[in-house]
């Protein structure tokens, strides 16, 4: 891989509920290469930008910011000529606690992932290729959602999305709640790209969904101030 070291921009947090050591909560993930490779980059600060290479003529470019719910994958030129496809997944994981329900308050709401993107494949009819993009939500083990979109040359050179997936889950204040959110683009000779954007809906009033990294969810409750120790804590 022809890269220059990837590196976070950590930017200062004006209204991070949690203030825990990074190494005490889920890493979040970069994938590099494809087809769905097995290339990880554990990352474990918050936020991260970065951009590399794969191939010589690529661009790739991976962000996510757990506090602000959002992760970006995209393919922003990949050329033919070369045998590796170019290809990136953005993997946010954290683990989640209600906030404002008494423990052992069995508590229902609906994850949802905002997805935009785009595909394009730069090949003439026949010649191979074109761009894949795909977003997933995973709660526990096998809770989960996925959209994906591909060129499908010569009849589809251009896609563009522009949808929703979302996952009802039930959970109990007190007991985490993991949830894995992805999002990944890859292309050979073309361009791809996949952003996602997180919401947490249906929580009761004065009940809050926080992040052992920092994210929360906007329903109002007394409670910034916490850390993620103290949170756990509370509920032994």
């Amino acid at each position: 891989m022809n890269a220059r070291p990837l590196a976070c921009s950590v930017l200062a947090a004006a209204v991070l509920l949690v203030r825990v050591a990074a190494a005490d909560c889920p890493p979040s993930t970069f994938f590099y290469g494809g087809l769905d490779p097995a290339n990880p980059i554990p990352k474990v600060a918050p936020r991260c930008d970065t951009t590399f290479s794969i191939a010589p003529c690529d661009r790739v470019h991976g962000r996510y910011d757990v506090p602000a719910g959002l992760l970006i994958a995209s393919i922003d030129v990949a050329c033919a000529g070369f045998p590796t496809i170019s290809g990136l997944e953005t993997v946010v994981e954290d683990d989640f606690q209600l906030v404002g329900a008494a423990p052992g308050t069995p508590v229902s709401f609906t994850v949802r992932l905002h997805l935009s993107g785009e595909g394009h494949n730069f090949s003439a009819p026949g010649d191979g290729g074109g761009a894949r993009v795909r977003g997933t939500i995973l709660e526990g083990t096998s809770n989960s959602a996925s959209l994906q979109r591909a060129t499908s040359n010569p009849s589809e050179n251009d896609f563009f999305v522009s949808e929703t997936i979302s996952r009802p889950v039930d959970a109990v204040a007190g007991t985490p709640v993991h949830l894995r959110l992805a999002v990944r683009a890859e292309s050979f000779d073309g361009r791809g790209r996949m952003d996602g954007q997180l919401e947490i809906s249906g929580l009761p009033p004065g009940v809050q969904l926080v992040s052992c990294r920092g994210y929360v969810s906007d329903a109002p409750v007394p409670a910034r101030a916490v850390s993620w120790g103290r949170l756990k804590a509370r509920y032994r």
